[in-house]
């Protein structure tokens, strides 16, 4: 009967299971969200998501995005002087951010004065190191296809960071127990997966000439996709920098919290399937097979777009009622933000599964572009409005900029598909 189940075709076969392994990790902190919001404050939440936002955009800059050209490579052996080259970078440049922070702290702390920053500033460097060596060694997982052991990471690393986030807790500073049982995870993971993946030779001995000629190779990953994917982060995941500035670590946490809990149940069907189509996409791609590579896209969009639309109408409907009951009466106001930037959650969902089909096509300097503009025009409205409207205005005004932008990506990257026929 289980059998009778499961897809039949490779490509559904392989969603089909990183998305049962994606739904079990992304279940888990949903299940004890409610918990964490009583062990941590909004506050909290907003110091954390901040934290969040300068370890995700440091990890993008040490690896150069190598990691990406890691599921584009042809052969094992440039594949492990890939994974070396990521590695290398990111330890070298880690280093370099742990002496500008020790020397620059002060300055930084008097800034951001009011975020605690002088508490948690020196976890960065290596808190972006060992996030760095995780997409790393995840995209070696993907690269080999092995999507089994891609869920079981999944569920690895959710357990254990919540795990830690809630023993940190009790027994040190609570503004510091969900970045503690974020760093303790993804250290433990990393080992995990730096033996897994020495034990099965895909790290082995290098050559430094070899590491060289991948570095000039795929340096547009470096030259494009790294500047392109800081600017994209700024407008995603470096929100909440953008909103502690203008507004307080009380809305930001409001903020990070509502995000997270809207964007995790997407997010184990986009993380699924755009694993799976940049792999079968690149393979099409490099097989110059472009009728087959627009239907696979097609497709991918289609099913996309008969999930998000539901889905969206429904959470605007509901979100309020559904963050006071879960999560408390201080959460509240947490749901009506999600009103403001569903919008926006729409259109970068419609596109997110796809996402790396620029990559593919080569269009990485297309897409500094589109990110630059992406990432400024949003920072610059929030520095504008904030000053006249209220945070959900501003917010609703930056989602529609935000949603303008990639309505234009996904025309423009369909027209540069259509044009490989």
């Amino acid at each position: 009967m289980i059998n009778k189940l499961k897809p039949k075709s490779d490509f559904n076969r392989n969603i089909f299971t990183l998305m049962t392994g994606t739904a079990v990790a992304q279940a888990i902190p949903i299940l004890a969200s409610p918990l964490l919001t009583r062990l941590y404050t909004p506050e909290d939440f907003g110091i954390f998501g901040i934290f969040m936002s300068i370890v995700t955009i440091g990890a993008i800059f040490v690896t150069g995005r190598y990691d990406y050209a890691i599921l584009l490579s042809k052969t094992k052996n440039e594949t492990n002087h890939l994974i070396s080259l990521s590695m290398y970078s990111s330890f070298l440049l880690s280093i370099i951010t742990y002496i500008l922070l020790f020397n620059y702290q002060g300055i930084l702390t008097n800034y951001f004065n009011n975020l605690k920053i002088d508490i948690w500033i020196m976890l960065i460097p290596i808190s972006i190191l060992f996030t760095a060596y995780f997409q790393t060694f995840s995209a070696v997982l993907n690269r080999n296809k092995d999507y089994i052991k891609m869920s079981k990471v999944k569920v690895m690393i959710s357990i254990s960071v919540l795990l830690l986030t809630i023993i940190f807790a009790f027994i040190i500073n609570r503004n510091l127990g969900q970045i503690y049982g974020y760093l303790f995870g993804h250290i433990f993971v990393s080992f995990y997966l730096f033996y897994f993946l020495y034990k099965n030779n895909y790290i082995y001995r290098i050559q430094i000439s070899k590491i060289k000629y991948v570095f000039f190779k795929h340096i547009k990953f470096l030259k494009f996709s790294t500047p392109s994917d800081i600017f994209n982060s700024f407008s995603n995941i470096g929100f909440p920098l953008l909103i502690s500035i203008a507004f307080n670590p009380i809305v930001t946490g409001l903020y990070y919290l509502s995000n997270k809990i809207i964007r995790l149940p997407l997010s184990l069907i986009f993380s699924s399937i755009s694993g799976v189509y940049t792999q079968k996409a690149a393979e099409l791609y490099n097989k110059k097979e472009y009728i087959e590579l627009i239907k696979l896209t097609n497709n991918i969009q289609k099913r996309i777009l008969i999930i998000l639309l539901p889905f969206s109408i429904l959470v605007s409907l509901i979100s309020p009622f559904l963050f006071g009951f879960v999560f408390g009466e201080d959460w509240i106001l947490a749901g009506e933000y999600v009103r403001y930037y569903i919008v926006f959650v729409f259109f970068n969902g419609l596109y997110s599964p796809i996402s790396q089909i620029g990559n593919i096509l080569n269009r990485q300097d297309f897409l500094l572009k589109f990110n630059f503009s992406l990432g400024f025009f949003m920072a610059f409205s929030i520095y504008l409005f904030s000053n006249i409207y209220s945070f959900k205005i501003t917010l609703l005004i930056t989602s529609i900029i935000g949603s303008i932008h990639f309505i234009y990506l996904n025309i423009y990257m369909n027209y540069k598909l259509r044009r490989l026929k």
